[in-house]
């Protein structure tokens, strides 16, 4: 399958997620590719849902969940995944919540989140980058923790990708402090 600038990817035993914009150069669609047959995949234009950058992604440990960071509308998506079939890319995405969508430095608000990730408990991590933080959010989104302020000198200088292990280990790269 051929996509027109991917830059975001999930995966979970049956599909992976490919996130990738159209010619306008917006990142709305979200292709789930069918692990077994990989040319067969449908295309979930999430534009309905307000998404408009899919940066970065991840799924939940039981896979029915995609959490999805929007560095251009500074929001957390979060999608409810279904009917799952194991022979066809058949997979429906239904936008279950969002997070708060202004340009800010309070928290539960992001100045351009570019990944996200789900802890064992359901939990949510989003990098927030000219934050030069970590956000921390229920599984409601609503949010609980930071790490990080806006003031540099302080820990993160532009943290980017992220990735959470089964031990609810967190790995960071920060872009700025090498």
């Amino acid at each position: 399958t051929i996509y027109n600038f991917p830059h975001s990817i999930a995966a979970h035993s049956a599909f992976v997620y490919v996130g990738y914009n159209s010619w306008s150069g917006h990142g709305r669609y979200i292709s789930a590719v069918h692990r077994g047959v990989l040319n067969r995949s449908n295309t979930l234009d999430t534009g309905s849902s307000g998404l408009r950058y899919n940066f970065g992604m991840s799924l939940n440990s039981g896979g029915n969940r995609l959490i999805v960071a929007d560095y251009d509308r500074n929001q957390l998506f979060e999608y409810s995944l279904s009917n799952y079939s194991s022979t066809r890319s058949n997979v429906s995405l239904s936008l279950r919540q969002k997070s708060n969508s202004s340009y800010s430095s309070s928290n539960g608000y992001f100045a351009r989140p570019i990944d996200a990730a789900y802890d064992s408990s359901g939990n949510i991590y989003a990098t927030d980058l000219y934050n030069h933080r970590i956000q921390k959010f229920n599984s409601s989104l609503v949010y609980q923790a930071k790490v990080g302020t806006y003031s540099t000198s302080s820990g993160f200088r532009n943290p980017y990708g992220m990735h959470i292990d089964s031990s609810n280990n967190i790995y960071v790269t920060d872009y700025f402090n090498y």
